[in-house]
């Protein structure tokens, strides 16, 4: 019998240690920065185009921070409010008129703010700040403007047949 109860209160200690492990991995992954200082800075876009959160924030290439919020303001869909966790030994790189831009790794690959620095000569942003957004350029623009480029091919193919044939 007490056999019995101390291989149960072994099988739960072992049941409760594996829990917290896999719980642990889980929160832990991915996350470099988690233990290093940071400060947040906001961007206000119009269209994310699928970018989540946890998604990297890149400094000329470099990573620089996560995605740690997106939400709607206000009552309409006017304006997203992306919030990024940004390192703070790039914080003298942040100014107030840094651009964030969504992009896509390669083709149809994840997005990721990319930030451009601003002017030296700007004020330093602070914790919570406000720092510029670009719009991200969405496939349908894309897809719209290569159709428009193709019909005006058509037309001087036409019109240059058409000065040929009279040649």
């Amino acid at each position: 019998m007490k056999r019995g109860i101390s291989g149960a209160k072994l099988g739960i200690f072992i049941f409760i240690g594996s829990t917290l492990l896999v719980i642990g991995i889980f929160m832990l992954g991915n996350k470099e920065a988690l233990f290093k200082p940071t400060f947040l800075v906001k961007a206000y876009f119009h269209n994310i185009e699928g970018l989540r959160n946890g998604a990297p924030v890149r400094l000329s290439g470099i990573d620089a921070g996560d995605v740690q919020d997106i939400k709607v303001v206000g009552d309409t869909v006017s304006l997203i409010e992306v919030t990024m966790r940004l390192l703070t030994e790039i914080e003298h790189f942040i100014r107030v008129d840094t651009q964030a831009e969504i992009q896509t790794e390669g083709l149809v690959g994840n997005k990721f703010v990319a930030l451009r620095i601003g002017d030296s000569r700007s004020e330093l942003v602070q914790d919570g700040g406000v720092i510029l957004a670009k719009e991200p350029v969405s496939f349908a623009d894309i897809i719209e403007e290569t159709q428009g480029i193709m019909g005006y091919t058509k037309e001087m193919t036409r019109d240059l047949a058409d000065i040929v044939d009279k040649i």
